[in-house]
């Protein structure tokens, strides 16, 4: 539905950017060239929540099996040491992936619009500058924060939930020629 939309204002010779977190599904799904994709991903990883989170359940306590490992190759303990290492990794695996998935995952959908907001806002901002836009539209729910930020920042802007076409049905649909120009279409 996006790809379509988008593909109708490209016809019309509308710039349209995408703010996603994933620009590969984007490009996969053959979005069209001229289209802007910002992408929130990288930004998203490196923000302290999530990032916290895997480092306290998953990085620090798998150091720590880690420095228990040459346990494994002393010459009286080995065997049984091994195994009791391999166990605890297992158990381990099994208690961070119970909280990661029961707990962090269940908080993290509530706050992760908000979050994904901040993001947008610290490192796209010259992108994001409600100036520069007339319309934004929100095609999931994580995007209504952030077109609702947007709303907010700049009154004369229009956030929806959908895409009307009447706004642009009387741009005349235009063809790109090979240099970049824009020429009407006959």
């Amino acid at each position: 539905m996006v790809k379509n939309h988008a593909g109708f204002l490209v016809e019309r010779g509308v710039p349209v950017e995408v703010l996603t977190v994933n620009q590969q599904v984007w490009r996969d799904l053959g979005l069209h060239p001229s289209v802007t994709v910002h992408t929130l991903r990288e930004g998203e990883g490196r923000h302290p929540l999530p990032r916290g989170e895997r480092v306290l359940v998953y990085r620090a306590p798998g150091k720590a099996i880690d420095l228990l490992r040459p346990l494994g190759r002393h010459p009286r303990h080995g065997r049984t040491a091994e195994i009791a290492v391999g166990v605890l990794e297992r158990a381990h695996r099994r208690a961070a992936d119970a909280f990661h998935l029961g707990v962090f995952v269940r908080g993290y959908r509530v706050v992760r619009p908000y979050l994904l907001w901040r993001v947008a806002h610290t490192r796209l901002a010259p992108a994001l500058d409600p100036a520069r836009f007339e319309r934004v539209v929100a095609c999931d729910s994580h995007a209504v924060p952030i077109a609702w930020h947007l709303a907010r920042q700049s009154p004369r802007l229009v956030a929806t939930l959908e895409f009307d076409r009447s706004v642009w049905d009387h741009l005349p649909v235009v063809a790109q020629a090979q240099d970049g120009e824009e020429v009407a279409a006959p």
